[in-house]
């Protein structure tokens, strides 16, 4: 009982299995809302038709092309989104190198993406399967370690501007200034990458799901105490299980079912508890009258 209860204490970034595995999944299902993410692959189905690259040009009519490119690319692309933001999830903490972690990832979605081609390019072409399955497999790898280090690198390579800036000259003499307020426990905990803009919160038993403009990581805290950490910022708990940055909250409106619900600057829907739906409106109604 006392060792699972220290394991289950103990602080890690990346949370418990269970905890990063939803996080990372509910993330996934954010990206997949969000239409740039479809505009991408849109437009790498469309350039992958006509360029026809890696011999589809002349071994593939352009219809043959539309259904190879066109089945390829999207489960590729879920494929590989999955384990992008399951690698990152995984290493929220950072307690490895994030490229190795991106090359791990990529190799984890070979296997798959390889039976995928293989079969694809068994049922178009005239020739039967690949002649030269060991380089399939080696474009295959190649291609799909860049994805996942690109995919990866945007998230990882962004510093605030503390970390990145030069270390200044030692100033002489400096006068003694008033230490600035603490910072919330909660943003301490958050990794350095995802910034300190909270965008949302969400309760995980123990543990809190909490979201930034540029990922989500779950932390080692109850979101009661989050709620208290957070009592400068402008939030408010609008359900048992969420809290939300108000600076974030781009609508609110009324679902089929009779109830209400937010939507937040990074497209996620947050329910909206019965008690709550007045104080939020009017929260919102004020700040909206402020601005204007």
């Amino acid at each position: 009982m006392t060792e699972n209860n220290g394991k289950r204490a103990e602080k890690s970034g990346a949370g418990t299995w269970r905890d990063w595995v939803h996080s990372a999944l509910r993330e996934v299902q954010d990206t997949l809302r969000r239409p740039l993410y479809w505009a991408i692959v849109a437009t790498a189905v469309t350039l992958t038709v006509v360029a026809g690259p890696f011999g589809t040009l002349d071994g593939m009519t352009m219809p043959v092309r539309a259904f190879f490119w066109g089945v390829g690319i999207p489960v590729t692309g879920l494929v590989m989104t999955v384990l992008i933001v399951g690698s990152r999830h995984f290493n929220a903490d950072r307690r490895y190198p994030w490229t190795l972690v991106s090359i791990a990832a990529a190799l984890i979605g070979v296997p798959p993406t390889f039976a995928l081609f293989y079969g694809l390019v068994s049922a178009v072409s005239p020739y039967g399967p690949p002649r030269y399955p060991l380089r399939l497999l080696t474009e295959l790898t190649t291609i799909l370690v860049l994805i996942s280090i690109v995919g990866n690198a945007r998230i990882y390579l962004r510093r605030t501007p503390a970390a990145t800036a030069a270390e200044p000259a030692p100033a002489p003499a400096p006068m003694p200034v008033d230490a600035g307020p603490a910072l919330p426990l909660l943003l301490e905990k958050l990794p350095d990458e995802l910034g300190q803009e909270l965008v949302c919160l969400r309760a995980q038993d123990h543990y809190v799901e909490a979201v930034t403009p540029l990922g989500r990581a779950t932390i080692l805290m109850r979101l009661s105490d989050a709620e208290r950490d957070l009592v400068g910022f402008d939030g408010l708990r609008v359900h048992r299980s969420w809290w939300v940055n108000l600076d974030h909250v781009v609508s609110l409106a009324r679902t089929e079912a009779g109830g209400m619900e937010l939507t937040t600057s990074t497209g996620i829907t947050i329910p909206v508890a019965r008690g709550q739906r007045a104080t939020v409106k009017a929260a919102l109604d004020q700040r909206r009258e402020a601005a204007e």
